[in-house]
């Protein structure tokens, strides 16, 4: 066979081939579920704004006499540090509009992590006229939970997508057995990540894929509060409605 009619042959396979992948062109719906594995690591601190101050008497004013003065008194806790890392499945599923190759929707993912780490209680000591802390190694499964607005890109290559995402939204973690003070205090924060990935169309109506992403998380309490980095990687399938 001559090599000009082999290239048109080629070429008109991949036509037709480009042509049944997007079939499902145009506007319409998508839904994605997914399982993967999630990295995590977690960081809370509550401290209090110094170590060193003096001792305050019952109105809150601060001890100068030697003879009222009792060390005992004095010491009191001053905060707390945690650190934690680890990571668990991850089982979500996403849904919403797609316009040609624009899609937006919303984006649900459960994560049951096993972490491990310490917690670390800090008390101010004023015969060393510093804070001491004493640390505890502490581990068990924290139980996450992400609720996401999702806009993902797509560039098709033939049956392939070289697929974009962004998620933003919000987290929610039960802490289990895990010391985590008062740093998280509703359990609720901010969390958001941008990934990328590939799929394949072996029809036009559904398409499989793999995406790796990473991002943040931080949750409101006392003091700093909480706050980490979160990734993974997921396999999905999408079906084009």
């Amino acid at each position: 066979m001559r090599p000009l009619p082999l290239a048109v042959l080629f070429a008109g396979a991949l036509t037709i081939g480009a042509g049944e992948a997007l079939a499902s062109g145009g506007v319409g719906a998508y839904l994605e579920p997914s399982v993967g594995y999630t990295w995590i690591n977690l960081k809370s601190l509550e401290i209090e704004t110094t170590f060193v101050r003096p001792p305050l008497d019952e109105d809150g004013d601060p001890i100068n006499d030697e003879a009222d003065f009792d060390p005992d008194d004095a010491r009191r806790s001053v905060g707390r540090r945690t650190y934690y890392t680890g990571g668990g499945g991850s089982f979500g599923v996403s849904g919403g509009l797609r316009v040609f190759d624009l899609w937006l929707g919303l984006n649900y993912a459960y994560i049951p992590a096993e972490l491990d780490g310490y917690s670390k209680r800090y008390r101010y000591e004023p015969d060393k006229v510093r804070a001491t802390g004493k640390k505890f190694v502490d581990d068990g499964t924290a139980w996450f939970q992400r609720l996401c607005l999702e806009l993902k890109y797509g560039l098709p290559l033939w049956r392939f997508s070289i697929d974009f995402r962004t998620r933003v939204g919000a987290i929610y973690v039960n802490s289990g057995p895990l010391i985590m003070g008062r740093a998280v205090e509703s359990g609720s924060g901010y969390t958001g990540d941008l990934g990328a990935g590939l799929s394949f169309s072996p029809f036009s109506y559904v398409a499989v894929g793999v995406t790796g992403w990473f991002g943040f998380f931080s949750f409101t309490g006392k003091y700093d509060g909480a706050y980490g980095t979160v990734g993974g990687i997921d396999v999905n399938i999408i079906f084009h409605i």
